[in-house]
């Protein structure tokens, strides 16, 4: 009798061994499996809870975290699907359909037509022959309506648009419509519509283009007619391109601003967080003060988040 219950006694006991080691087992295959897939520098930032909500007057906001595995994580947002019209920042595409379709070596005449686009920005006149390339950088550093619509006329109005929106469809813009390749409000109606939420997948997309990105990056940049004389000096519409002006304790990588009387004004700003390197994408759509909600926005992202 006594050596069957010591025998049952060390079998209750090579059990208990048994199942503190599966335990054991689990538990570190869990928090090893947890370490590997959040290393450090592609941890998401933590909410910040006791922070107050941010009020911004623009009608579409979004701010977009980008980690290096390009996981994505939304920030903020306010209306980020409602399609609104986008001025000038028509012109990314515009630019992108340029690159992809046209030699930057190739000398272009600008157009009565051209000239006669709303503002006069970068004093382009008929007749004036330039290099694709300074007119694509005119284009975006300071928005010259002259400059891109010079450009579509290689192609054609119609073909240049119909190659805005095929181009829309193939990286998945889906509530994204163009019409003119400038922004411009067409016989007193906006032109050109997009979302916050689209213009973060176009941003994404023109940042893989090279050249574009460093246009984008670009304070100012000195334009040259075809025949090597200095034309003039194309200063940025970004303010936040001039250091003293942009929020400490970020690196910029660029961006693009708009405006019409219809659409109001717009900005996208590209830039990167110094402490995990992480990549974030804000867009303001329909603003009265584009340059100083972008502020009160990125101020409000150092607080509401642990970084």
């Amino acid at each position: 009798m006594k050596i069957k219950v010591f025998l049952i006694f060390i079998v209750v006991i090579l059990l208990f061994l048994a199942g503190i080691n599966v335990w054991q087992g689990k538990t570190g295959n869990f928090l090893f499996s947890a370490n590997i897939s959040q290393p450090v520098e592609n941890l998401m930032p933590i909410k910040n809870l006791e922070t107050s909500d941010l009020v911004l007057e623009a009608k579409a906001v979004i701010s977009v975290l980008i980690v290096k595995n390009s996981e994505e994580k939304i920030l903020f947002e306010k209306n980020s699907r409602e399609k609104l019209p986008i001025a000038s920042l028509a012109k990314l595409m515009s630019a992108d359909i340029v690159l992809e379709n046209l030699d930057l070596n190739k000398i272009v005449e600008i157009s009565k037509e051209a000239e006669a686009q709303q503002e006069d920005i970068g004093n382009f006149k008929a007749g004036q022959s330039f290099f694709v390339k300074d007119l694509l950088f005119s284009s975006l550093i300071e928005s010259s309506n002259d400059a891109i619509f010079a450009l579509s006329e290689i192609l054609g109005q119609d073909t240049f648009v119909e190659l805005m929106n095929l181009e829309a469809e193939n990286i998945a813009l889906a509530d994204s419509d163009f019409q003119n390749p400038t922004g411009l409000d067409l016989e007193n109606k906006p032109s050109n519509f997009s979302t916050a939420e689209d213009l973060v997948k176009l941003t994404k997309h023109i940042l893989e283009k090279s050249l574009i990105r460093e246009i984008i990056s670009l304070p100012d940049f000195d334009v040259y007619a075809a025949d090597k004389v200095f034309h003039h000096k194309a200063v940025t519409t970004n303010q936040f391109l001039e250091s003293s002006l942009f929020p400490a304790g970020y690196k910029i990588i660029g961006g693009k601003t708009g405006e019409t009387p219809l659409a109001d004004s717009s900005l996208i700003l590209i830039f990167q967080n110094p402490k995990n390197q992480a990549l974030l994408i804000n867009v303001i759509l329909g603003s009265g003060d584009r340059f100083g909600e972008m502020t009160k926005l990125i101020d409000w992202l150092n607080l509401a988040y642990q970084w």
